[in-house]
């Protein structure tokens, strides 16, 4: 099990005391999709190395359908602040009520840890880079 903190402001997954395999995640709160959204948030690496790095995913889950999609995921490679968006439409769920799980998955690196900030959820379709990645 990896503990999720926040630390100033940021969210921040610490795998010293994870396994390979484990994850930490930080679920929303229920919320309702009934239009086109931006999800957008920032995301770092810290401490990498060139074995076991862990990967970042964001997954929608539906809880009247126990219905769960990975909507985005990356591998950091390098450390520094870096943007991500998905746009979330209502054709991908079947169910309007909606929770955004951020997951951080973890291999056999334990001093390697994801930290999110700056989590935004607007209205319309996000544009440039870091758009649905699967």
């Amino acid at each position: 099990m990896c503990m999720l903190v926040c630390l100033d402001g940021f969210l921040r997954a610490d795998p010293s005391t994870a396994g390979r395999g484990s994850r930490a995640e930080y679920i929303s709160a229920p919320l309702q999709l009934t239009s086109t959204q931006c999800l957008s948030f920032r995301y770092q690496q810290a401490n990498p190395t060139p074995d076991g790095n862990p990967e970042l995913r964001i997954v929608i889950e539906e809880p009247a359908t126990l219905r769960s999609t990975t909507v985005w995921r990356y591998a950091p490679d390098q450390t520094g602040w870096k943007s991500g968006r998905v746009t979330l439409r209502t054709d991908m769920v079947k169910n309007q009520l909606i929770q955004i799980n951020f997951q951080a998955l973890y291999g056999g690196n334990k001093t390697t840890n994801l930290q999110l900030d700056d989590i935004d959820l607007v209205a319309g379709e996000c544009s440039g880079m870091g758009m649905y990645q699967n």
